[in-house]
């Protein structure tokens, strides 16, 4: 995908190492990219809309369920604000990346 190779050009352009992989459970319940970046653990689900919906969090919520409370939930998506969705963030395809790489 797009944001995943813009994604993996930002982190390698600050010189920081991440492990990425996918979420997927026997019940269907996936996400597109699991960042690790040194303990830092963030979920990233891409949606190509500007509309997002309760349909939109359930990979997320699956994650943080099996993972725990400490890693990041994000959705990436078309949209030019900030939305929070309880412990998921959706943000603007940049603005995700930002948090990716900056810590934030």
């Amino acid at each position: 995908s797009l944001f995943l190779q813009c994604a993996l050009s930002e982190l390698r352009a600050r010189d920081i190492e991440a492990r990425v992989s996918v979420y997927r459970t026997d019940a269907g319940a996936e996400v597109d990219f699991i960042f690790e970046i040194g303990k830092r653990v963030v979920a990233v689900e891409v949606k190509a809309t500007k509309n997002l919906g309760a349909r939109d969090l359930s990979g997320l919520k699956s994650f943080r369920d099996y993972h725990g409370k400490s890693c990041t939930c994000l959705i990436a998506y078309e949209g030019l604000h900030e939305q929070n969705f309880g412990n998921v963030r959706a943000l603007p395809f940049v603005r995700a990346l930002d948090v990716l790489t900056n810590d934030s």
